[in-house]
């Protein structure tokens, strides 16, 4: 098509009252269409005119070429909240937990498996009138053992589980729901009638498993539809916020003898999805965390996010002052390093529901400050080990560093990490904070199993650990001599370390088979505490202890995180501090209209305010005054003065 006939939007007509706002040409046979708002459900006729091809012949298209076309209702995809699967021969065995994916199916006469879903629909509660219908999408997932094998085919079915089960959780298995309790039909894997589950069959179909061992169906969509006169009842109940009992997929063998088995993903970008088609009510988007103003060293990255209740999907898109942000079109912005032609600046964003109702939020303005002295230390050492291998060095025997635990008793890890800090010395007054940065690493066995979420704890080495160094291991600090609290990786409390917390951050679950993502962690130590560790670290001849990096053990299972233990993404020292010789804070201030905007640059300070300066007990604390930055209102003609005091 030629670009000219292609975006003319006089080519194109909508029946009824919808018009055509814009014509974008794509490619050489795409055109997408912008129309004005059209009602969901109902059937439309497009009909198209005058559109010319490339050739020299300029070739048009028929006259009065006509599609008819229906509005689709919104869809919403939600991902597993709970998954749960187990085998009848060995009943207290997970499939995700300890193989890393869902099976249903036969793997032999009598032997069975079951897997239990369970999807958290309350944020669709009061913005829908009709669920249309729900989908259960599921990929075909694999295991060391099933690549290759020769697998029958099967019929898989969703049902409803009965209350009776809905406590269980993702340590179910065959024999339990929860790890502990039985499920109501007693060790059956939810798989009695009645009892376990409902069952009136939501939705089924038959699959094609890997019969001869030749074909690969790892990857395959399986899509289970339940119509919305099924689905209603327990969506309802679900998005209410009632008794969410989850579903059971079960299968049943269609070859007579043999493994029927299919395996599915149970978690990461595969993981089970519950579609939820519906149809939205309208005037019901409304703002539920606007936006606020920003005040950000120069250089340095600002975000703004905002918050939103409606009908989803929602739409995105951000202004710069009355322009728009080509590309802005999530729920946060981030400028990646802001200069001194940001200050000032006006950000707001438009959002749009899935029933075309619109709310614009408040302008957040940007007020830029002077740069943030701020040095970046690489970690000079790194030790990490095992407490299943007193000799075994994370970062030297598997380049990686490692906090959490294996499951079950002795199994913990730690990391030690040290950072020469000596060139601060003299530099600063004070030290408003210090961040380690850490970045997700990986090994060879980190994808095959899945590694649960924890919270990374930071704490201060003892006096008596500082002779540490790269060659330590959880036995010993330096490849030979015990820690002071014996084979103990430092873990001992007061012996080892200080008791003090000094940050914290929180990890993620890792699902068995997830790419591999470079996801980086912060933990941020405040300036107070912060402060007396660089007093002594900068000194000159004076012990550097280091840092201690643990995590408390999980109960769902491993959780162990690793961390890139060098180069790049090694470990970094952040730390942000106030020149030595400031005379003290910054106070800039920015007008518009009646309003005053205050900023300053130090911490620990108020922002005051006195409408006489005869009056020396005039001074009154600004209402919000101590954080910057404030915004202020000017009372008409009058004089008032501001100043900033330290508490």
């Amino acid at each position: 098509m030629s670009a000219a006939s292609a975006e003319a939007t006089n080519n194109y007509r909508v029946s009824g009252d919808v018009t055509i706002v814009a014509a974008k040409r794509v490619d050489d046979s795409t055109v997408v269409l912008t129309t004005s708002q059209q009602t969901l459900k109902a059937t439309y006729t497009l009909t198209i005119n005058g559109i010319r091809d490339q050739s020299a012949a300029t070739n048009q298209i028929a006259t009065d070429t006509q599609v008819t076309f229906t509005t689709p209702t919104p869809r919403v995809a939600f991902t597993a909240q709970n998954r749960a699967s187990g085998v009848s021969w060995n009943t207290a065995f997970s499939n995700p937990n300890d193989e890393g994916h869902l099976a249903v199916g036969f793997a032999g006469t009598t032997s069975r498996t079951s897997s239990q879903l369970r999807f958290d629909v309350r944020s669709l509660n009061n913005v829908f009138s009709e669920i249309n219908s729900v989908t259960v999408r599921l990929t075909h997932g694999f295991t060391g053992w099933s690549i290759g094998r020769a697998m029958g085919n099967g019929t898989l079915f969703v049902h409803r589980l009965k209350p009776e089960n809905a406590s269980w959780n993702d340590s179910g298995t065959f024999g339990t729901r929860n790890g502990t309790t039985a499920w109501a039909g007693g060790e059956s894997g939810a798989l009695v009638p009645d009892t376990d589950y409902d069952p009136t069959v939501l939705a089924m179909l038959e699959y094609t498993n890997n019969p001869t061992g030749a074909d690969n169906p790892v990857g395959r969509i399986y899509e289970l539809v339940i119509p919305g006169a099924l689905a209603s009842g327990f969506v309802n109940q679900w998005i209410a916020g009632g008794v969410n009992e989850g579903l059971l997929l079960r299968a049943e063998r269609i070859a007579p003898t043999g493994d029927t088995r299919l395996l599915l993903f149970h978690a990461g970008t595969n993981a089970p999805t519950l579609i939820v088609d519906y149809t939205p009510l309208p005037n019901v988007l409304v703002i539920t965390q606007d936006l606020a103003d920003l005040s950000v060293g120069q250089g340095d990255p600002a975000t703004l996010t905002i918050g939103v209740k409606g009908a989803p999907p929602f739409k995105y898109q951000w202004y710069r002052g009355s322009t728009p942000i080509e590309g802005a079109t999530s729920s946060a912005l981030t400028l990646a390093s802001v200069a001194s032609g940001d200050n000032g600046a006006e950000f707001s964003v438009q959002v749009t529901d899935a029933a075309n109702s619109k709310v614009t939020s408040r302008p957040a303005k940007l007020t830029v400050t002077a740069p943030i002295p701020r040095m970046v230390f690489d970690a000079k050492d790194r030790a990490s080990g095992v407490q299943w291998g007193l000799g075994f060095s994370n970062a030297n025997d598997e380049n990686h560093l490692a906090v959490g635990s294996r499951v079950g008793a002795n199994q913990s890890t730690s990391t030690q990490l040290r950072f020469d800090v000596t060139a601060l010395r003299g530099l600063y007054s004070r030290i408003n904070s210090m961040t380690i940065r850490l970045t997700q690493g990986f090994t060879g066995w980190s994808g095959s199993f899945t590694r649960y979420g924890g919270t990374i704890q930071v704490y201060r080495l003892a006096g008596a650990n500082a002779d540490w160094t790269s060659n330590g291991t959880f036995g010993t600090k330096d490849g030979t001599n015990s820690w002071a609290g014996g084979e103990s990786g430092a873990l001992q409390p007061t012996v080892d370390y200080a008791p003090t917390l000094l940050a914290t951050a929180a990890y993620e679950t890792i699902p068995a088979g997830t790419p591999h993502v470079a996801t980086v962690y912060e933990l941020v130590i405040p300036g107070d505490l912060a402060t007396p560790i660089i007093d002594q670290w900068a000194s000159a001849g004076a012990a550097n202890e280091g840092f201690l990096l643990r995590a408390d053990p999980s109960q769902q299972g491993d959780n162990r995180s690793l961390f890139v233990p060098d180069g790049a993404d090694g470990p970094k020292l952040i730390v942000d501090f106030t020149r030595v010789g400031s005379t003290g804070p910054s106070l800039n201030f920015v007008r518009s209209g009646n309003q005053l905007t205050f900023t300053w640059t130090d911490e620990g300070f108020v922002l005051q305010q006195n409408p006489d300066l005869s009056n020396p007990n005039g001074w009154s604390n600004v209402a919000g005054g101590d954080q910057s930055p404030v915004n202020v209102t000017i009372n008409g003609s009058s004089n008032d003065y501001y100043r900033l005091r330290k508490p």
